[in-house]
């Protein structure tokens, strides 16, 4: 339903023009000699997952749709029909009925702006000349056995179709059949995937005329193979591997001149046309029945929230709400309602029961909180970013940073963490992980200090913020790979000569005792910081000596920076102190 017609469309009529009968006798049969069959509504080796026999008087919105996702018109069809919000079934004696009207509506095809031009150059809301109705699958399946017993309406334009088609953009499909309603007697089926890349080739089927009587067509769609049936023959079996989830969909299509046989002449005397369905079944396998739960993530105590399961109303189902090993709450359906009864992580769970017996299990964890989470104890990471800088005579230094992962603690009523630096001015990057994150300086972060700051959040609100401030600065040699670091302490370590220039000047001795030498090549005029790994200046002095002395008594060992600036650039160096 949702292909390249204009590819497909050339070659049905270049099959046509060769005889399509003697195209396919040796394939699959040109004839096919079929009585309807009233089918048992279960089936061995399956269990019934979802049905509708039509049996009540509107359309049971809890099992199905009206539209392709809030899009009323497959536009890359160039198709001729607006389907309706319902306004377009008619159920009598069990049957539904899918009415194509000859009418005219100003409707929009999906949930844009009116004005919005749409992938087919007009506008979002247009001119509609017929009107239709369609049904489709609320979730999607992968693999069963899909079945309609139906009657195809007969007239020109008409395109009835009964089919599967996947998520995304890839346009995966399985038609399991299509009509022109000028042949009810040709039967159309198909499959392609990749975006119609792997887009095999139409079969043409005939039968006797199907628009006075009910036929029950089929496809089962295995992990290995595709096999079509009508009235229990089978019609054609294709092998694939076929990875997409697919939504069930059926529908009555109004054709334009573009595509199958359409448009309708003005003078059609059909309308309203009605395309008749008995019943639509879905049957699956234990492996392939795979029920999901919906509902929130979290939830505030005391309250009460629905979670619910789709796709299984045939099936039974139990709901157990639980803290640790206690049950607190239990009631089957498709839909459960659950009061939160106290602090932590609730795990909703779901047991389904198949028809043979069978249990299939899901569950998810819901966080219940009834206060915002408290302050985070602490931020573990170093406070000091240490990189390297690469020196070329006098030029001024390149400085490079590594990446560093500061974390903090678990808070149990947290349920999203969020990682903040002060300046936020684009000299640091953050990369947030839940209770953790990677900070990553850029050059221009350079001898600045900056605020990490950490906030954890909850429905009901957040708590106060944590911070850590980090000062980020750079030193002659490699870039020092502790990333990782769990305190504040500075994995450097002990140096045996100085990581300098010796043509700019000499730092000496390193380790040193009680002085500290520093010989300049050149007088200039020198501003000279000692500074501890926390960023603290223990010492500043100027001179426009080319030789200083820094004494160093009262400094306890350990390792520090001397920074020198002479207006013009900034060195820094790693010395020792070790007496």
């Amino acid at each position: 339903m949702w292909k390249s017609y204009f590819i497909n469309l050339g070659m049905i009529l270049f099959l046509i023009l060769l005889n399509v009968n003697s195209v396919f006798s040796c394939f699959h049969p040109p004839y096919v000699e079929t009585s309807p069959v009233n089918n048992p509504l279960h089936k061995d080796g399956y269990n019934l997952v979802f049905n509708d026999e039509f049996n009540e008087s509107t359309l049971n919105y809890n099992l199905w749709k009206d539209s392709y996702d809030e899009t009323r018109n497959l536009i890359g069809n160039k198709e001729l029909e607006w389907y309706s919000r319902g306004n377009n079934f008619e159920f009598s004696s069990g049957v539904l009925s899918l009415v194509a009207k000859k009418e005219t509506v100003y409707e929009r095809v999906d949930w844009r702006g009116d004005t919005e031009i749409l992938s087919d150059g007009k506008p979002n809301k247009r001119i509609f000349n017929y009107t239709s109705g369609m049904v489709k699958t609320p979730i999607n399946y992968l693999h069963g056995y899909f079945e309609i017993k139906c009657k195809i309406p007969k007239g020109k334009g008409l395109w009835p179709a009964f089919w599967l088609y996947g998520r995304g953009s890839n346009n995966d499909e399985i038609d399991i059949f299509e009509f022109e309603g000028a042949s009810p007697n040709i039967i159309h089926t198909n499959w392609h995937a990749n975006g119609g890349q792997d887009t095999q080739p139409y079969q043409i089927i005939n039968s006797d005329y199907a628009d006075d009587v009910f036929y029950t067509y089929a496809v089962k769609w295995t992990p290995a193979e595709i096999v079509w049936y009508l009235n229990n023959k089978v019609l054609r079996r294709e092998n694939h591997t076929y990875p997409v989830s697919m939504w069930v969909a059926a529908n009555l299509a109004v054709a334009s001149a573009h595509v199958y046989d359409g448009p309708p002449p003005s003078s059609a005397n059909y309308f309203p046309a009605k395309f008749e369905i008995d019943y639509i079944r879905i049957y699956q396998k234990d492996v392939d029945v795979k029920p999901a739960i919906s509902g929130p993530d979290q939830m505030v105590k005391n309250s009460y929230k629905d979670f619910q399961t789709r796709g299984y109303p045939n099936l039974n189902h139990s709901w157990s709400q639980i803290y640790g090993n206690n049950i607190s709450n239990s009631q089957t359906g498709e839909i459960v309602s659950i009061r939160a009864s106290e602090d932590g992580i609730m795990k909703v769970s779901l047991t389904t029961t198949l028809e043979n017996g069978n249990k299939v299990s899901s569950s998810k964890n819901v966080l219940v909180v009834s206060s915002v989470p408290s302050k985070p104890s602490y931020i573990n990471g170093p406070g000091t970013i240490i990189g390297s800088s690469s020196f070329k005579g006098s030029k001024k230094p390149t400085y490079v940073f590594p990446r560093t992962t500061y974390k903090s603690d678990i808070k149990p009523n947290a349920s999203s963490y969020s990682w903040s630096i002060s300046p936020n001015d684009g000299s640091v990057k953050l990369y947030p992980s839940g209770y953790s994150v990677t900070v990553h300086p850029m050059p221009s972060a350079y001898n600045r200090t900056y605020k990490l700051q950490l906030k954890d959040c909850n429905i009901i609100g957040c708590g106060p913020v944590l911070t850590k401030n980090i000062w980020v600065t750079c030193v002659g040699g490699p870039i020092l790979k502790s990333t990782n670091i769990e305190n504040d302490s500075l994995a450097i370590p002990a140096l045996d000569k100085i990581n300098s220039i010796t043509s700019e000047c000499e730092i000496y001795p390193n380790p040193a005792k009680d002085r500290l030498n520093i010989s300049f090549a050149v007088e200039d005029n020198y501003n000279i910081e000692l500074i501890d790994i926390s960023g603290v200046v223990l010492k500043r002095l100027t001179s426009n000596n080319s030789n200083i002395i820094i004494n160093t008594e009262e400094i306890p060992n350990g390792l520090y920076i001397i920074r020198i600036n002479n207006i013009k650039e900034i060195w820094e160096y790693k010395v020792q102190i070790l007496k």
